[in-house]
């Protein structure tokens, strides 16, 4: 899989498909939309990962939030975070400030590690509850 930015892509290696996204909608100042394939709409993807074999988290940078994609199904919804608010907060009503990368913590495949750049913290999300936590922020 790969990222141009606006959509999420996959290969064969000889042909690429889109999963989600529309790279010739790039209005960098408002793409937010859910829906299934090119529906979705994402303001600047800046990290993926696969938590299953049919579910991709995203982290949606400018709108500030983190996506889940089916891969089966293409659908696109919101994981974790406000979407389209700049905040700090923690909980399942969490909130991020661009996250900027999203990994599976090594230790624990049932916790996903964020890199939220603007709040300058590395969050941790439970992917059963949902509930985000800090595990270091720059003071």
């Amino acid at each position: 899989m790969y990222t141009d930015c606006h959509t999420l892509m996959t290969s064969n290696g000889k042909a690429s498909q889109l999963v989600a996204g529309d790279s010739t909608y790039t209005d960098y100042y408002g793409d937010y939309n859910v829906g299934v394939g090119a529906e979705a709409r994402f303001n600047i993807i800046t990290g993926f990962t696969q938590i299953s074999e049919k579910r991709i988290i995203v982290s949606d940078h400018s709108n500030y939030c983190l996506r889940l994609i089916d891969h089966t199904t293409r659908n696109t919804s919101e994981f974790s975070g406000l979407c389209k608010s700049c905040r700090y907060k923690g909980g399942v009503q969490a909130e991020y400030c661009g996250p900027i990368a999203v990994v599976i913590d090594l230790r624990d495949k049932n916790k996903l590690l964020v890199v939220d750049q603007y709040n300058e913290a590395l969050r941790i999300v439970n992917l059963t509850s949902r509930a985000v936590g800090t595990f270091v922020k720059s003071e």
